[in-house]
């Protein structure tokens, strides 16, 4: 087998497990940062700042950064060019040549490292139309919302590798970063019992809201603490030149209506992620709460006064993200990754 056919594999978000035999991972390494973590009680702060939530589904929390962690030695890889089909939400890099990162990156890779970078908008058809022509790059991001059916079926006629004997049992102790990861980051990567991808953790802290809170200081003195300052300092950031500039440029919001965005709102009215359950044990639906229409209320209301830009309604995500990092608008719902 070469070395193309070897990594040939999907670095997976996530995909569909279908039900199979339990598969034992190894045990995690004593020397990681993530063993350590396990001695940690709930509710308790180590020495490190490392603070567990006790929920598989709660992100772990950390009061301070932690110490650097290596968990490998020299470089892994033995020179040639590797390639990779790579989902950007930012504009494209500087050009390798004038671009120091990238150089060094391929020095502490030990090979040539060569992205095909997709912009989000289209990813699922340039993922799609790459697995239909055969001629994979040695490693492919899936992203279960827009890659999930064509994986599926190029998963079974085998055009990804299955890695499942090189990550499960005794072989993981061989890779120490992967095996820190719990076992459900694992079933992700899953069809029909067999692994095809690699999880990716640094994904789990999505959702994260930029907000200006040098204009909110400047219009109401502070941050805003409930509903009612939140509406206050949104419909400012409109109309009351927050940069200065003496134009009418600003907005304190820009996209209405995905997921991401509203999901904001839900949560200064306490508005239940999709269901919840009663003391009775009876299923409650969010559409039907009154939280709900409380969060919709509050929105509507915004954009009555002002506060979204113009064209929330039909907005899509690489514009609403231009305007907030280029300093008009207030607010705005994205992944971790872009505000590093």
């Amino acid at each position: 087998m070469d070395r193309r056919r070897l990594i040939k594999t999907g670095v997976a978000a996530s995909t569909v497990a279908a039900a199979s035999p339990r598969i034992t991972f190894a045990q995690t390494p004593e020397a990681s940062p993530a063993a350590a973590a396990m001695a940690t009680p709930v509710g308790e702060i180590d020495e490190n700042g490392f603070y567990p939530s006790g929920d598989p589904a709660v992100p772990d929390a950390w009061t301070k950064m932690p110490e650097p962690f290596k968990a490998t030695e020299g470089v892994p890889g033995k020179g040639g060019e590797v390639t990779a089909l790579v989902m950007t939400y930012n504009q494209p890099p500087t050009p390798k040549d004038d671009n120091p990162y990238w150089q060094g990156l391929e020095e502490r890779l030990g090979v040539t490292w060569n992205p095909i970078l997709v912009p989000f908008a289209s990813y699922g058809e340039r993922a799609a139309a790459e697995i239909a022509s055969g001629e994979l790059p040695d490693f492919f991001y899936l992203n279960p919302g827009q890659t999930s059916t064509p994986l599926q079926r190029f998963v079974l006629e085998g055009a990804f590798l299955d890695i499942t004997d090189y990550v499960t049992g005794d072989n993981l102790q061989q890779y120490p970063n992967l095996a820190s990861f719990p076992d459900y980051m694992w079933e992700t990567a899953m069809m029909n019992g067999r692994i095809f991808g690699v999880p990716t953790p640094d994904r789990r802290p999505g959702r994260v809201p930029g907000f200006r809170i040098d204009w909110s200081e400047q219009l109401i003195g502070k941050r805003p603490e409930n509903a009612d300052e939140a509406f206050e300092v949104f419909v400012a950031m409109s109309k009351n030149d927050p940069d200065g500039n003496g134009s009418d440029d600003t907005w304190g919001i820009s996209k209405y209506g995905t997921g991401w965005d509203v999901g904001l709102f839900h949560q200064i009215f306490n508005v239940p992620p999709l269901w919840r359950v009663t003391d009775d044990r009876k299923f409650e639906v969010q559409y039907g709460l009154e939280e709900y229409r409380q969060a919709v209320e509050f929105m509507r209301n915004l954009y009555a006064e002002g506060a979204y830009h113009p064209d929330a309604a039909a907005m899509g995500f690489e514009e609403a993200q231009n305007l907030f990092r280029t300093g008009r608008t207030g607010l705005h719902n994205d992944g971790s990754p872009i505000y590093g």
